[in-house]
């Protein structure tokens, strides 16, 4: 009797194994949408381990064009910089 209990668990263990690698049937399959960025903050589809790499690559790459593109704009907007009449480390005292 002992026997037969762990055969039907081990052969439970597999089947829920099985259907989380979708080898039969599958589970819920992840989508692959997420939300632009201007909605607010990106919403990742999650995978069987963690979130999907795909889309956390993609909105990083938007990201880093965004902060790259506003550096330049601010450094257009500030101009030059202005040099100073006085070395700030003249004023330490030693």
């Amino acid at each position: 009797m002992l026997l037969v209990l762990a055969v039907a668990m081990i052969a439970v263990l597999a089947l829920i194994a099985i259907l989380a690698v979708g080898r039969v049937g599958s589970l819920e399959a992840p989508t692959t949408s997420i939300r632009e960025l201007s909605e607010g903050e990106p919403m990742f589809a999650t995978a069987l381990r963690g979130y999907r790499m795909d889309q956390v690559d993609s909105t990083v790459a938007k990201l880093q064009r965004q902060v790259q593109e506003q550096a330049l704009v601010i450094e257009a907007l500030s101009g030059p910089a202005q040099p100073t009449d006085t070395d700030p480390r003249s004023e330490i005292p030693t």
